[in-house]
């Protein structure tokens, strides 16, 4: 199997404020001690996501897997607060969030093939709307 690309950590723009993408080992990190995969941290302005390939019980595709599938999960966190809305009941409701988190690709996947993502308009795309900053 090819060794998969590093790709932490990666900066990205959410409503005009930058964050970084990190991922750090369990073993290090006391949030991730706490047996969840990752988190959040609007203080320091950065979601992390433990690091799943020095772990024995994953494969490695598995594990890129789930660690995006957790960066997506904490990144609608970071939407939610960067919009003001993180103190909304709904807002903190893990399940909704892990909901817009699974089903983001899908959603993705629709919204292209509809043609109404922002890079559809004629012109350069908002930075802002598409979210990478460049």
């Amino acid at each position: 199997m090819a060794k998969t690309k590093e790709i932490y950590p990666r900066k990205i723009c959410i409503q005009g404020t930058w964050y970084t993408i990190e991922e750090r080992s369990a073993t290090k990190d006391p949030e991730l001690q706490q047996g969840c995969g990752g988190y959040f941290d609007p203080y320091n302005r950065r979601c992390v996501v433990k690091d799943f390939s020095k772990d024995k019980d994953w494969d490695p595709d598995e594990a890129r897997l789930m660690q995006s599938r957790i960066i997506r999960h904490e990144i609608i966190h970071a939407f939610l607060y960067e919009s003001g809305l993180d103190e909304c009941s709904w807002a903190q409701n893990e399940e909704i969030v892990d909901f817009f988190a699974l089903n983001l690709p899908k959603l993705f996947v629709c919204c292209y093939v509809a043609e109404v993502l922002e890079w559809h308009r004629p012109g350069k795309p908002d930075e802002q709307t598409v979210g990478t900053g460049v």
